[in-house]
């Protein structure tokens, strides 16, 4: 057994202190020989510490070198070195290793393959990595981040989820919470869906195309009238979801023929047929006075639908002629049509139904004496009316008694009626015209009563006394002023007359008004 002397203890304690690069105390020692003659150690007295060598004694007594450091012209090939080689998990770090913890434990930070344990090995890091299936595959159960696959991760883990968008997962987003492609019928309102009921009853609240009822989908739902699913107006479905009917402001084809929301309009009535004269109904938007179905123009509303007029150019109503005649017109001119004497200008209608001027003026009396209560002028007329008749004599007859509202000169309303004879009821001329009597009063025949006696004095029945006659008129024909026995309606006061048998119209004397005396009438038209 070779004895190990204490000299080498000192060289390798010398040696120790040159690797740790010690102070120049140590690296500066003189080369020394320690020790008996059976070994010893020889250092340079150089400063490199690689140039140590070793020398042992084998039993022979000589000198053998254990080991020497230095350069490689130094060594001898021939002469074993006491390290090891470097290896994988010898629990140091050598070479190309980026770790050696001598163990062969693959869960840790250094595989046994001496490589930094990463995501992507192939083996599960523990603590670090919840898997590690050694791929890129995102679609399997395990990340390329070795994370164990997850719904919400953002990666479709293929036979276990339809869809998965991350953050962007929702119960109201193209993929639900639950990795399930959103559909209509799963019961949640996804993107472009109005509702989700999850049922197949298409006219409950939500349709099975997922869209809330509206009008137009073509279902009937509650508070729709119909529902054709067109926006065709001309049906009897509207596009609002209600029945056509008239008034709705839409022409229903084949039913009505306009429609102006239920009014009269200038070419449509309110029942939404067209707008015609003729079909008694009045639509005054259209321009209608009038409409009483037919297009006859002889009554009172014209075949033009515009009511009859005295100015349309058309007899119609109840006129005797164009215009005139009847009760709502003037009265006719002379030569056109009449009915009788009021329907003309003139206040006579001939034997041959056509306006005329009259022939003559008439003068005539009462057949007795009267005082001056005559009941007004509308009594006085009322008995030359009814005594003309009595006796058979034709015509339109008034009292010739004189008041405010009937002067004489305005008895006749036509002109032309003035310009014919005055003449008695037995046709005997007492003076040319009408304005004669203010003129010259004097006439050459005298008056005779309707019962063909003259007025004379003793004659009337009562006896017309001294044959005066009232006449409540100055020469001029106008009213005398409070001589009119306060205008033929009282026997008190006086009243203007004349001597009728002096054949004068107009002699001014003046009785009370209790005095009997002729009444004397005229005729205004045959």
């Amino acid at each position: 057994m070779t004895s190990i002397r204490r000299p080498h203890l000192a060289l390798c304690a010398a040696l120790i202190l040159c690797a740790c690069g010690g102070d120049d105390e140590a690296t500066t020692s003189d080369s020394t020989t320690a020790g008996s003659d059976d070994s010893s150690t020889t250092m340079s007295s150089t400063s490199d510490p690689t140039n140590v060598t070793t020398s042992t004694t084998d039993p022979t007594g000589e000198p053998t070198t254990a080991g020497t450091t230095g350069s490689e012209s130094d060594s001898d090939p021939t002469v074993a070195t006491t390290d090891p080689p470097p290896e994988c998990g010898d629990g140091v770090v050598d070479g190309d290793e980026e770790c050696d913890d001598g163990n062969d434990d693959n869960t840790d930070e250094c595989l046994d393959s001496c490589v930094a344990a990463s995501c992507g090995d192939g083996e599960v890091w523990a603590g670090n990595e919840a898997c590690d299936d050694g791929n890129d595959d995102n679609t399997d159960e395990c990340l390329d981040s070795c994370v164990a696959a997850s719904c919400g991760d953002g990666e479709v883990w293929a036979g276990n989820e339809e869809c998965d968008l991350g953050e962007m997962n929702g119960d109201d987003q193209a993929c639900t919470s639950m990795c399930v492609a959103a559909s209509c019928g799963d019961g949640l309102v996804g993107p472009g869906e109005g509702c989700d009921d999850g049922n197949d009853v298409p006219d409950d609240e939500c349709t099975n195309e997922c869209a809330l009822p509206s009008c137009g989908d073509g279902i009937l739902h509650v508070g729709e009238e119909c529902d054709d699913g067109n926006g065709d107006n001309t049906d009897e479905c509207l596009d609002s979801c209600t029945l056509a009917i008239c008034g709705d402001g839409e022409v229903y084809m084949g039913v009505e023929e306009c429609d102006e929301m239920g009014l009269d309009a200038p070419m449509c009535d309110a029942d939404c047929s067209a707008a015609l004269c003729g079909d008694d109904y009045l639509n005054m938007a259209a321009g209608e006075e009038c409409d009483d179905g037919n297009l006859d123009e002889a009554d009172d509303c014209t075949a033009m639908c515009l009511d009859a007029t005295c100015a349309d150019t058309i007899q119609n109503q109840d006129e005797t002629d164009q215009d005139c005649g009847g009760m709502t017109c003037d009265p006719c001119a002379v030569d056109q049509g009449c009915l009788v004497n009021e329907d003309c200008e003139t206040g006579y209608c001939d034997p041959n139904m056509v306006c005329a001027n009259i022939p003559e003026i008439v003068i005539s009396a009462l057949t007795g004496a009267h005082n001056g209560d005559l009941g007004g002028l509308a009594g006085a007329d009322a008995l030359c009316a009814s005594e003309a008749q009595a006796n058979g004599v034709s015509g339109t007859w008034i009292a010739l008694l004189a008041t405010d509202s009937r002067p004489w000169p305005g008895i006749f309303q036509n002109p032309i009626n003035t310009t014919v004879p005055v003449n008695n009821i037995l046709g005997q001329t007492m003076f040319n015209n009408w304005a004669a009597i203010f003129v010259d009063d004097q006439h050459p025949n005298p008056i005779y009563a309707f019962n063909g006696v003259e007025v004379e004095e003793g004659n009337g029945n009562p006896d017309w006394a001294d044959a005066d006659g009232w006449t409540g008129a100055d020469p001029s024909g106008i009213a005398a002023a409070n001589n009119t026995c306060s205008d033929w309606t009282s026997s008190a006061g006086n009243g203007r007359n004349t001597e009728v048998d002096a054949q004068s119209l107009l002699i001014q004397e003046t009785h009370a008004c209790t005095y009997m005396a002729a009444v004397m009438c005229v005729r205004l038209t045959p």
